[in-house]
């Protein structure tokens, strides 16, 4: 059997990558500032091929659990809901997972299960649906390369592209200046602004302690990346392997 090829420099990349995304996870009040200084990080793992990389060197087939989103998706294309969030996680000490706006009179009939749990494969992870607006689905792919290329991640360039055409940068904008969660007084207060949902040039009073709803996204998609079982066998594995290698 072909010996497969491994990287013990991208290795130790990786399992700092990992750690430092381990340690944001668990911060109790997370701010803007601080999802954009993990964006080339999540942006290299998962866009840039490191992550993929490392686990298919080994065989190790990724997953990532998250909401099953499809309940909402179909409510969404039937036209209850004017908006949503997936999330999926705790912040601020609040659990955000399928909030929405409904078109709906009783918007319990839309049955979303916010117990449910699906696991996806990268590539389906990357596509999943996790926002909506005004008849636009955002995916996570979009969330990253927003957040990383657009809001100033990595790149602060807010011109349309292939990855974002203008009607997505619309969308995004809207989310952004129409939902967020942060802490007033040690307390969770959900922010909501109606003419956000309508005009994207709305927006908030600046405080970047609240998070919005793109930046909640994104900081779900580091959770699911951390929470995977398939991403920490992977990281014992290579420490495994690490602690051998320079014992020699």
């Amino acid at each position: 059997m072909k010996e497969i090829k491994r990287d013990p420099d991208r290795d130790q990349i990786l399992l700092g990558d990992l750690n430092n995304l381990t340690k944001f996870k668990d911060s109790i009040n997370p701010t803007q500032d601080e999802v954009r200084l993990h964006a080339s990080t999540v942006r290299r793992l998962l866009l840039d091929g490191l992550l993929p990389s490392a686990a298919g060197s080994r065989r190790i087939p990724l997953f990532f659990n998250v909401p099953d989103v499809q309940p909402i998706v179909r409510a969404a294309r039937n036209g209850y809901i004017a908006c949503f969030n997936l999330g999926g996680i705790e912040v601020f000490g609040v659990g955000v997972t399928g909030s929405m706006i409904s078109r709906n009179e009783r918007p319990g009939d839309i049955e979303f299960d916010t117990s449910k749990f699906i696991s996806l494969k990268l590539d389906s992870f990357l596509r999943q649906p996790v926002a909506f607006i005004n008849e636009i689905f955002v995916t996570r792919l979009e969330v990253i390369n927003y957040v990383a290329n657009k809001a100033g991640g990595v790149h602060y360039d807010p011109k349309p592209s292939s990855a974002l055409p203008q009607e997505k940068i619309m969308a995004i904008g809207q989310l952004r200046h129409s939902l967020r969660l942060g802490l007033k007084n040690g307390i969770p207060v959900f922010g909501f602004r109606l003419d956000g949902l309508i005009d994207e040039s709305t927006n908030f009073r600046y405080e970047p302690e609240f998070l919005d709803i793109i930046f909640l996204e994104f900081l779900a998609t580091i959770h699911f990346i951390i929470e995977s079982e398939e991403v920490k066998k992977l990281q014992i594995q290579i420490i495994y392997e690490l602690n051998n290698r320079f014992q020699k």
